[in-house]
Formats: C-alpha cells, structure tokens, sequence
C-alpha cells in the first residue's frame, strides 16, 4: 500500500537548544500522517522506488515478473475511486524470475531503470515520454545470472551517465559501463571481500569513491582508479549490513543499517589503511530507537540546512524520522560551532561564502585607508 505522509519542516521538529540535552523533552511539534490515496496489489511487495526527475512516478516490484510504474499524480486527481484496484500506467518486463527489491533509476538520465531478480539476472529500461498509458516496455538490456555471478546490491553512479555497479555472493565488485554492454561483460570485475558481499554505495562528491559492505562485518571504501588496496577498512561489532547510503551534503559521512539500528560514520574520524586488513572502528551515532529490523532509510534531500536528518523504517511498520544533533557532531571534528555552521553547507556555497567575507575584509581594511589618507591631509 502507498502511502503519503504530511509533516511539518525540519525547523519546525528541531528542539529547543536547551531542552534537547533534557532526555525528557519533548518535540513541540507531531509529524501527522494521512492518506492521500491507497494502492494494493494482489502480490507481496518488495521494494519501491521514486523517479528523481518526478516523485509523482513510483515503480514497484512485487514477487511477480512484471514491474508496475504508476503516476501518483492522478491517483491525487481521482481521490472518489477508493477501490485501491488502479492498473498501473506502464508495466515494465523482461526479468526471467521473480522480484527481490533490487531497483535504481538513474539520476542522470531520465527514466531509465536498472532492476535485478532472485535469479541474479539484470534487465534495464528507458521509458521514453510518447509511451502510452497501460502500455508494457520491454527490457532494452539484459544480462543474465550468468555474467553477474550474482546480485545483492546494485546503484547507478550518481556522476557517470553510463555506469553503474553490482555486488553479490561471488564477494566481487562489478562496474559496467552501458557504452560497452555489447558483450554483456563488466568493465572491471574486482574481489573486494572475504564474504558475500551485501551492499554499495557511492560516494555523491568524489567520482572515484565507493564504498561496499558484506557478511564478514567489514566496510571498505575503494578508489576505482587502484583497487589493489581499500583506502578504509572498518570492522563492525555487528552482524551484516543491509543497506548503505552516502549523505546528501556532507562529503565523508555515510549511513548503514543492520538489525534495529542506524549507524552513522565520518570517514574524517578514520584513519587510512596502511594494508588492507579493517580495524575497528567507532561510529560517529547510533540510533537504535526502532523495535524491529531496519529494512530501510533516507537522507533527508529538500534542505542542505540539516544535513544529519533522516527517516527510517523498520519491519514492524514504524517509521521514524530523526536527526543528529549538530552541536554534538561538531566537537568531534574539532571546529567550534559557528565556524563549524559552513561544514553543513555544499562546497560551493562555502568557498561562495568565504569569498564574500574577504571580499568584505578588503572593502574594510580600503575604506580605513582612504579615512586616514583624509585626515592626514
């Protein structure tokens, strides 16, 4: 079932500064949910996915074949029809078996999904704008198991219109490149764990970073342009990682999820692997308010002003959303809190702002000049 949830703005859930070291303090403000328009389907549904280019375009995979893509938008426009039985704009085929929840639609390239099944076989689609309503789009790509040597995890790469990854049981790193999908054989193909490995992620900053997680409790951040050695080695206390996700608008945090729990890492609060064996490391936070397994998070992507925000999900049905408290945050990185405010904005922004401010000094320091020229006079 979809659901739209209605919340008020980050400022407005953030606490007192004072009461928010109270750990019986309370928010002044309540998220409310209601639902706009309810969708059910006849098969168990494993995972969903929302177009970047329109939110109002949702995919859905269930434990059938078929990939169902449905515009929100009209079900908005159509609120008397309750009957939850609305057929889906576009079907999307070509899987030879079942769903598992393994879909990435490319941040750079409208419309276009990458989606994987049970099976291990990869199939992508572009859906292209004159299709017609209730239409069905056949895989313009597919790769089988075969070449995959299994999937547990894929993603686009959010700088690379052409490139996208994928890990699984064969403990490997696979990068393709759809300029060379002639073949059907990845661009490069590296051994990154001991075990299966679970999940990728990249880095949204650095092109060359991504980060990959497995069954041996490990996290390594590899450079593609040398895998010979990861660049970090972390070693967890917890069972395997499920999902991975680099923050929105800091370039060295990233979050995982295992059990009940969030973890948030600061790859600035580790040091470089001198060979490739982890070291164990702390976490920067850890938010363990959920009662069941974490299936899900996401970055909260609408305002660069709370880059620590987040909404989590757990098995359960809970959904949580939360952020980390910034003046918390900041002493570990050893800056003080109003210098340490431009660590939360994008790059440019800073470096737009820093050149204000000497701007700013220059105007000053020409201004008292010109002043003392005028009285010596």
């Amino acid at each position: 079932m979809l659901w739209k949830m209605t919340v008020p703005s980050m400022k407005m859930l953030q606490w007192d500064s004072l009461k928010s070291c109270n750990h019986s303090a309370e928010p002044r403000y309540k998220p409310k949910m209601n639902s706009a328009f309810c969708l059910e389907r006849a098969t168990t549904l494993v995972g969903m996915k929302v177009l970047p280019q329109n939110r109002d375009i949702v995919a859905l995979q269930s434990t059938q074949k078929k990939i169902e893509l449905f515009n929100c938008s009209k079900m908005r426009e159509n609120n008397a029809d309750l009957s939850c039985r609305r057929l889906p704009d576009c079907g999307l085929i070509g899987l030879p078996s079942a769903g598992k929840g393994l879909m990435s639609f490319n941040r750079l390239r409208p419309c276009q999904l990458l989606a994987s099944d049970v099976g291990g076989n990869i199939c992508i689609w572009t859906i292209r704008n004159q299709e017609e309503a209730r239409s069905v789009v056949t895989a313009e790509t597919t790769i089988l198991a075969s070449q995959t040597m299994g999937v547990r995890d894929l993603s686009w790469h959010p700088l690379h219109i052409s490139l996208f990854a994928t890990v699984g049981d064969s403990r490997k790193l696979c990068l393709w490149d759809m300029r060379s999908l002639g073949d059907h054989k990845p661009a490069l193909v590296e051994e990154v764990h001991d075990a299966a490995a679970t999940c990728i992620a990249f880095n949204r900053f650095n092109e060359v970073l991504i980060n990959t997680a497995s069954e041996d409790k490990t996290i390594k951040v590899w450079d593609l342009r040398c895998m010979k050695k990861p660049f970090y080695a972390i070693r967890t206390s917890t069972s395997e990682i499920n999902k991975m996700k680099y923050s929105n608008y800091m370039e060295s945090v990233f979050a995982t999820s295992c059990n009940e729990s969030v973890f948030i890492w600061d790859l600035s609060q580790i040091k470089l692997t001198d060979d490739s064996s982890p070291v164990e490391h702390e976490p920067l936070f850890v938010h363990g308010g959920h009662m069941g397994k974490v299936t899900d998070f996401s970055w909260l992507f609408c305002d660069r002003h709370y880059p620590l925000s987040m909404c989590s999900i757990s098995e359960d049905g809970p959904i949580q959303m939360w952020q980390l408290n910034s003046y918390a945050f900041l002493p570990a990185r050893k800056v003080d809190r109003v210098d340490g405010l431009q660590q939360f904005k994008p790059l440019k922004e800073v470096q737009s702002s820093n050149a204000a401010a000497a701007a700013a000094v220059k105007r000053s320091k020409a201004t008292k000049l010109q002043r003392n020229a005028a009285a010596s006079k």
